[in-house]
């Protein structure tokens, strides 16, 4: 698993947490931050794909494992370029509020268990 890809994640939760606190420039920059990073992650990941990552939680008995294909990478990479300029230009209303900020990092987030886990049940939480 590319090392930046899991940089990208904890930026996401920063910008979450960011969001929550009404933070909204530092949200922005989190998010356009993990986004950069993320791009960066799932092109260094080519063409290989990256290792397994075991997490330490398990559902329904079974452990969840995030791997990145090599497809998943490139749909990644090409995904979070305009989410970085999405989230770094802002919202065009002139009092920004938190909460969309909130959501793009939710979505974010789900979007790595989207193209990354390898069981049906975490798929459907992410």
């Amino acid at each position: 698993m590319p090392e930046a890809l899991i940089v990208a994640f904890w930026l996401w939760v920063a910008a979450l947490l960011a969001s929550l606190l009404r933070l909204t420039l530092a949200a922005r920059w989190l998010l356009a931050l993990g986004a950069a990073a993320g791009v960066w992650g799932a092109a260094s990941g080519l063409p290989g794909g990256g290792t397994t990552l075991t997490l330490a939680v398990a559902l329904a008995d079974q452990s969840v494992r995030l791997h990145f294909a090599p497809e998943a990478l490139w749909l990644v990479a090409f995904g979070l370029v305009p989410a970085a300029l999405a989230v770094a230009l802002c919202t065009p209303l002139r009092k920004v509020r938190p909460g969309w900020l909130f959501g793009a990092a939710l979505s974010l987030i789900g979007a790595l268990g989207v193209f990354g886990l390898q069981d049906a049940c975490s798929f459907l939480i992410a």
